[in-house]
């Protein structure tokens, strides 16, 4: 039997920190050093941290931010994280984050739940968060992943793949293509990698531009915890993959491409080599980071499906015989009574919400 006690953390704690980067289900999004980040976009980071016994046992952090004079947002990303799949600390740290909301004078919370935490869809639903209406901010395109399991030996990873994704990394290694480690001196030009790759997908980029990813580059820098490759024709940057470690987990967290060389297909052989160092450094599961949640049901479910009808990019990622994963649903909170009825009717139809857009979607998947 827990008996909680919740703090409320206004600085960086290094115990937080210890545990979020320890975490099975870990998440950069929920470190300090994340929230200390968002802090230049006019967002405040808090934490609430639960408590057994002076034991920390779960905790969630939580962005807050004013978009007009009169209204302000929060946003619970990854989290809760709990030590233990018993719901009992879920329970608690989810009552409070509408606790905290309440006592903040937040209008309008957005949680985007971990991976996994058992029970977690339903302990929301009872305490009256909503699933979030897809008008409503922050924008998810791709609300499912596809992981894969580093124990296999390389031989058997390859003959995992599919065909063609096992012939393309062979002939990327024929023609020529070097992949390198990069460092702090590289992220301009990974920058611009993503920036091209973005316009070529006719979106933004949903992570600030500028100092942002050297202060993040220096900010987990005692974890070890961000790692840059990049690969090469003839010396020069072709494609990129910036990769963040914690736990047991790598994840691809951003890609850049200059649209260049496809007929030495620099990505798969991108990946390989990612697969192959995270595998060497001890990390069991790389994680593809986005792909069609209803394609990943689909597929679980073991219906057949038409090759030709797979977006390109969760193909591209399931063709290294990743396993598909569909994320939990967002769910949002108002916690104005009005707001809150409309939402639960369908009537935010009627809200403006352009203003939370904007405060929302420049983080919509970071």
């Amino acid at each position: 039997m827990y008996r909680l006690s919740i703090q409320t953390e206004h600085e960086p704690s290094p115990e937080w920190e210890e545990f979020v980067w320890n975490h099975p289900d870990s998440h950069l999004e929920q470190t300090s050093a994340w929230g200390a980040l968002q802090t230049r976009s006019g967002w405040k980071a808090e934490r609430l941290l639960a408590y057994d016994a002076g034991q920390l046992v779960g905790g969630a952090q939580i962005l807050e931010r004013r978009v007009k004079r009169w209204f302000k947002v929060g946003f619970v990303k990854r989290g809760p994280l709990v030590a233990s799949a018993t719901p009992e600390i879920a329970s608690r740290l989810l009552q409070e984050i509408r606790a905290h909301a309440r006592r903040r004078g937040l209008h309008y919370v957005a949680v985007v739940l971990p991976y996994s935490l058992p029970g977690g869809a339903d302990l929301l639903q009872r305490m009256g968060y909503r699933r979030r209406p897809e008008m409503l901010p922050p924008y998810r395109r791709l609300m499912g992943t596809a992981e894969l399991d580093l124990h296999p030996t390389p031989e058997a990873l390859l003959q995992g793949m599919r065909t063609t994704t096992r012939q393309n990394i062979r002939k990327g290694l024929k023609r020529g293509l070097k992949v390198r480690l990069g460092g702090v001196d590289d992220l301009p030009g990974f920058w611009e990698l993503m920036a091209t790759l973005c316009r070529r997908r006719g979106v933004l980029p949903n992570i600030p531009g500028g100092s942002f990813l050297s202060d993040l580059w220096t900010s987990t820098a005692s974890r070890n915890a961000t790692h840059l490759f990049i690969a090469e024709w003839d010396s020069q940057p072709v494609a990129a993959c910036f990769i963040v470690t914690a736990g047991s987990r790598a994840r691809r967290w951003r890609v850049g491409w200059t649209g260049d060389h496809a007929d030495k297909y620099p990505n798969e052989l991108l990946d390989w080599t990612v697969i192959n160092w995270a595998k060497e450094n001890g990390f069991t599961t790389y994680d593809f980071d986005g792909i069609n949640a209803d394609l990943a049901r689909r597929i679980l479910a073991g219906e057949e499906l038409d090759p030709s009808k797979i977006c390109g990019m969760s193909a591209f990622k399931l063709g290294y015989g990743s396993t598909p994963v569909p994320l939990l649903d967002d769910y949002c909170l108002f916690t104005h009574p009005l707001a809150s009825l409309a939402v639960r009717f369908g009537a935010f139809r009627l809200l403006k919400v352009q203003q939370l857009r904007r405060a929302l979607l420049p983080f919509a998947e970071a």
